[in-house]
């Protein structure tokens, strides 16, 4: 049986050690990685596995 991937909006990126998302865009987190998101145009900017 499969898992379902557990997804949720990064509020408090600093903690994560990210950089602020651009206007528009959103950093979400998915399992052990944040996923730097264009929230408009449903497009993955940027994917940070943490290790």
């Amino acid at each position: 049986m499969k898992s379902k991937a557990v997804i949720s909006a990064t509020r408090d990126w600093r903690s994560h050690r990210l950089s602020a998302a651009p206007r528009g865009d959103h950093w979400v987190q998915t399992g052990n990685g944040d996923v730097l998101v264009a929230i408009a145009a449903g497009v993955i900017l940027q994917l940070l596995l943490n290790n």
